[in-house]
């Protein structure tokens, strides 16, 4: 590939534009805090005070720089995450590295969990907005759209 045929777009200008470009990363970004931290950091800044505030603080900046280095072995060596973990020495069972079959496991419970986070989400908005007069009934509209319109962000790209 040469150098002529790379076309780098510009920066957005306007306000649709500047969402469209940082809304999925955004979604993408908020599912790799999760669930976890959101309940599990106050509930143990309640039980033992500011004693453990260093540990959150060190997890995000790992989290930050797992991510970036991450990125950067994908692009310096030209190929995914996924195809430097299958890589590692160790067990493969049917050409999967012991690594990815945990991974796998790991994102099929991490899935599960995705009902919940829409359900509470709708349960938010049902309290700012109720759609129905039956709680059950408006808690199952916006759970729908709040999926749709979690897919649609991450659809538009």
């Amino acid at each position: 590939m040469d150098d002529k045929s790379i076309r780098v777009a510009g920066p957005p200008r306007h306000a649709m534009g500047i969402l469209a470009a940082i809304g999925p990363g955004i979604i993408v970004t908020g599912s790799v805090i999760g669930s976890g931290e959101l309940i599990n950091t106050p509930v143990q800044a309640a039980k033992f005070g500011f004693i453990l505030l260093w540990a959150v603080i060190i997890s995000c900046v790992i989290k930050c720089f797992l991510q970036i280095e991450i990125g950067r072995h994908a692009v310096v060596h030209r190929r995914t995450p996924f195809q430097a973990l299958n890589a590692l020495p160790g067990w493969k069972l049917r050409g999967t590295s012991w690594i990815g079959i945990i991974y796998m496991i790991g994102s099929v419970l991490t899935a599960a969990t995705l009902v919940g986070m829409m359900r509470a989400s709708a349960g938010i908005m049902h309290n700012l907005m109720a759609l129905s007069t039956s709680t059950a009934t408006s808690l199952n509209i916006w759970t729908v759209l709040v999926f749709l319109i979690a897919w649609a962000f991450l659809w538009r790209g």
